[in-house]
């Protein structure tokens, strides 16, 4: 397999895209590489993040409205028979709505309200009507080594993640965080 490269620039507070990994390679190796377009004090605070859950595994909820920025998500129950019919994410996470005819995406988690019930934040403020929905959800770690970064640094992943993600936890007066991603074995 020839090596990948991906790049995520971020040049405000927030978090980038994922980018997904190819969980069958072996070995799984994958190297990451923060770097900032400036090294003077005041710049971006930068993190990398991490999933194992993929997003793509769906099932039904009780309900998804809408209500200016808020989507309320009541009745999950959890993707894993583990989850012990609750699911399981915290403030932070991911949720990806699928199928609902009007409000399709990626969100993050903005509050939990019950065990089976949460709220997620668009950027788009609109009112839907409450129905039956499907949803895929991933929880959201922080790589142990690559946090609080405001100085150029690398980690790497040797188990298998699902994807990586740049997130700028302080934007800084000036700069732009960027973030590499290396996988591949050289043919």
């Amino acid at each position: 397999m020839k090596p990948s490269r991906v790049s995520l620039v971020l040049t405000a507070l927030g978090v980038s895209e994922f980018i997904y990994h190819d969980r069958k390679q072996s070995p799984f190796d994958v190297t990451l590489a923060v770097t900032f377009s400036s090294s003077a004090a005041g710049g971006p605070v930068a993190a990398v993040q991490f999933i194992v859950d993929d997003l793509t595994v769906t099932r039904q909820v009780g309900g998804i409205s809408q209500a200016t920025t808020v989507i309320t998500v009541q009745g999950d129950s959890g993707q894993n028979p583990g989850d012990g019919g609750t699911h399981g994410l915290s403030v932070g996470d991911v949720v990806q709505i699928v199928g609902s005819g009007g409000i399709d995406g990626v969100y993050p988690v903005a509050s939990v309200t019950s065990a089976t019930g949460y709220t997620l934040t668009s950027t788009v403020s609109k009112t839907f009507a409450a129905q039956v929905g499907t949803v895929g959800s991933a929880r959201v770690f922080t790589h142990g080594s690559l946090t609080g970064l405001t100085a150029r640094a690398t980690g790497n992943y040797t188990n298998p993640v699902i994807a990586s993600r740049l997130q700028v936890t302080s934007a800084g007066s000036a700069g732009v965080a960027t973030l590499a991603v290396i996988q591949g074995i050289s043919a």
